[in-house]
């Protein structure tokens, strides 16, 4: 049986905002929960260098993104998750309409979920302050379990 491939948009490292892209990251534990429920975890990484962040007017900068190349990536996985933690870029909104069109399942965790709406033509109207580490953890480890088992569906 195949295992499942589940593509973790990577985050830009905390320090880098409106600055060229220096790092890029995924968390460990979203990447360690698609692998310990059987999956195949790769990075989704936006090819520009520089960041561009994403407000609820997103779709104003899309001509700033290389969509081919993230399209390419997104197209190698069964599913997709949009990691929590620092502010979205624009990129990550597109990636959460494309999966949407699309019917790829797609995860938003905490920013994640942000990207999401925006993506789907909501906008972001309030904001929490909350344990993001924990709540990341318990919830890449449960969307992992459920893209992981979704391969019984997609056969």
């Amino acid at each position: 049986m195949n295992k499942v491939i589940i593509g973790i948009v990577a985050k830009y490292k905390d320090g880098d905002e409106n600055e060229k892209r220096v790092d890029s990251r995924i968390r460990n534990e979203v990447k360690q929960a698609v692998f310990d429920n059987g999956g195949v975890a790769i990075g989704i990484i936006t090819p520009n260098d520089k960041m561009q962040p994403a407000g609820d007017d997103w779709f104003e900068y899309l001509n700033l993104i290389d969509k081919e190349n993230i399209v390419s990536q997104i197209k190698l996985c069964d599913g997709i998750i949009l990691q929590g933690g620092n502010a979205n870029e624009v990129f990550e909104p597109f990636i959460a309409k494309y999966c949407y069109d699309n019917d790829i399942p797609c995860l938003g965790i905490c920013a994640g979920q942000n990207s999401i709406v925006r993506g789907l033509g909501g906008e972001q109207l309030i904001r929490f302050l909350i344990q993001k580490s924990t709540i990341d953890l318990m919830m890449s480890m449960f969307i992992a379990y459920i893209l992981i088992n979704l391969q019984y569906f997609i056969i």
